[in-house]
């Protein structure tokens, strides 16, 4: 059993088959660097779900079909939760799960407008409505297809 601590101070006792699904976590046991306890930089809500996830996926009882099933609706998540869990798989280095949460996000914005993007990033316009115009004209090719908000 592996003992890790969430980044707001949270311990989750977990078998070491789900430890070394995490890069981070198996190269600081291999390493022989852990104490008792390895913490992380991740919330304990979060943790609990990434958690969750690796043992499903460690458990060789789940066929394909139902692995599916669950990534399926483990990625119905909101735009933050959803980036929760890419932080988390970024720094546990859980490479399946980081695929699994990108794939999602990226379907989640495509085919959206700039308007779409700039809400959900909380990004400011910075163009003048001119340079605006003069860009969506110069590179129409990038504004078709895509879905009105």
């Amino acid at each position: 059993m592996v003992t890790v601590r969430s980044y707001d101070n949270e311990e989750f006792e977990i078998e070491d088959y789900i430890a070394e699904q995490c890069t981070t976590l198996k190269n600081i046991l291999e390493d022989n660097c852990a104490s008792s306890v390895i913490p992380v930089q991740v919330e304990s809500e979060t943790l609990s779900k990434v958690i969750t996830y690796l043992n499903v996926h460690g458990d060789s009882s789940f066929d394909e079909d139902d692995t599916k099933q669950f990534d399926d609706k483990f990625v119905d998540e909101d735009f933050p939760i959803l980036i929760e869990y890419i932080l988390a798989a970024n720094f546990l280095d859980i490479k399946s799960l980081l695929d699994l949460c990108c794939t999602k996000f990226a379907n989640m914005i495509e085919n959206k407008s700039v308007e779409f993007i700039r809400t959900l990033f909380g990004i400011e316009n910075d163009f003048t409505q001119e340079e605006e115009q003069n860009y969506r004209q110069q590179y129409a090719w990038a504004f078709e297809g895509v879905e009105d908000d």
